[in-house]
């Protein structure tokens, strides 16, 4: 199994509504998050093994298909690596 970990930054964390968004105050960057991308981060604050978040998708969204879940997933774990929050 593949664990995600993320990084313990100075970072904020803010939910609107069904979204949210992430501000990294040591480099200015903000990245807002879907209603999916907000259900990932929480999912890989309580467990980050990909495969755990992976099954919780196929449960929270269960019209969606497993293989545009795991791009979704994969995605937005390599837009928090350029972030640098894994």
């Amino acid at each position: 199994m593949e664990a995600i970990a993320l990084k313990d930054k100075d970072m904020v964390y803010r939910e609107e509504g069904d979204e949210s968004l992430i501000f990294d105050p040591a480099t200015g960057s903000i990245k807002i998050l879907n209603t999916t991308a907000t259900f990932i981060w929480k999912q890989l604050k309580n467990n980050p093994q990909r495969a755990s978040v992976l099954e919780a998708l196929k449960k929270e969204f269960p019209d969606r298909d497993e293989d545009s879940l795991g791009r979704d997933l994969d995605a937005f774990i390599d837009s928090l690596r350029e972030m640098g929050l894994v």
